[in-house]
């Protein structure tokens, strides 16, 4: 008798541990199609370096890919480049084209421009409009001996 219990005992094990798998895989899946449909994008800034002069030309590329498998997205055609310096007033503004996939851009920084901190923020529309916290910050610091801040 014993043997017979347990021997019933496994088989509603197995049957219950084969019930919360599939459920489990069910659930898994449709996970993983809610991630894929989500078009999120995220934005690459590279700069040449890190601290430039007035006067000086900041050199940068930028890629927009898909954050979840970080390939190149197709779903915005312009990506918007700002300069800001640390009151969060656009110094500058590129607009790229995204079609190419890979862009570049330069900002030249006027003689005039106060020493201290300054930020390249890197955005598409759809980050915008979806998820502000996606926009790129590039950090700069610009060195101006005749208007230190």
């Amino acid at each position: 008798m014993p043997l017979r219990d347990c021997l019933l005992a496994t088989l509603a094990f197995l049957s219950l541990r084969a019930t919360a798998q599939s459920s489990t895989d069910e659930l898994a899946g449709q996970f993983i199609n809610y991630i894929r449909a989500d078009p999120s994008q995220k934005i690459i800034l590279l700069t040449d370096k890190t601290a430039y002069t007035a006067g000086e030309t900041i050199w940068f590329k930028a890629w927009c890919l898909d954050s979840l498998s970080n390939r190149f997205s197709h779903n915005s055609k312009n990506l918007f480049v700002d300069l800001v310096d640390n009151k969060d007033s656009v110094v500058g503004q590129l607009l790229l084209n995204l079609a190419q996939l890979c862009t570049s851009g330069s900002f030249l920084l006027p003689g005039s421009l106060r020493e201290g901190y300054y930020w390249l923020r890197g955005y598409t529309s759809a980050i915008l409009h979806t998820d502000s916290n996606r926009i790129a910050i590039k950090a700069l610091y610009v060195i101006n001996s005749m208007k230190p801040d």
